[in-house]
C-alpha cells in the first residue's frame, strides 16, 4: 500500500490524529501539534487526488506546504468561504514540517487549541471528499 495512495492517506491521517490525542494527554505538546499538521497535510493531498480524479498522488504534489497543497485540492473556496472552518485553518497553516527540528515549546492551551484546529478542518475537508 503506497503512502501515495488517496485512501492510505486518509487512513494514515485519522491514525495520526489519535496519535496526536495520546500525545495531547501526555503533555507531549510539540508532538501533538506536529503530528496534527500532517493530518491536514494527507487530506489535503488525497483532496488532490479527489480533484484530479486520481487514486494515487502525482509526484508533484509531494511538498508540505500546506497553503500550496489546499490551492490544488479545489478547496480553496470552499474553506475561505466558511468563516469558522478558515479561521481554523488559519491556526493550522502556522504548521511546517520544519516543526520537528524547532525547539519552540508549546504551551498547553496552545497545543490544544491547535488540535480543536486541526479537527474541525479535518472534518471540513472529509465532508467535502464525501460524494
Amino acid at each position: 500500500m503506497p503512502l501515495e495512495r488517496k485512501n492510505v492517506l486518509i487512513q494514515i491521517a485519522h491514525e495520526r490524529l489519535k496519535d496526536a490525542t495520546v500525545l495531547l494527554k501526555h503533555k507531549r505538546y510539540n508532538g501533538a501539534v506536529y503530528l496534527g499538521g500532517y493530518v491536514i497535510e494527507c487530506l489535503l493531498k488525497a483532496a488532490i487526488c479527489v480533484q484530479l480524479r486520481r487514486d494515487r498522488l502525482p509526484a508533484e504534489y509531494k511538498t508540505h506546504e500546506l497553503d500550496a497543497l489546499l490551492r490544488s485540492s479545489g478547496l480553496f473556496a470552499p474553506l475561505s468561504a466558511e468563516r469558522s472552518i478558515y479561521r481554523h485553518y488559519h491556526r493550522v497553516k502556522t504548521w511546517s514540517v520544519e516543526l520537528r527540528y524547532l525547539g519552540k515549546r508549546y504551551a498547553t492551551a496552545e497545543a490544544r487549541q491547535f488540535l480543536v484546529a486541526v479537527k474541525e478542518v479535518k472534518q471540513c475537508i472529509l465532508s467535502k471528499l464525501s460524494p
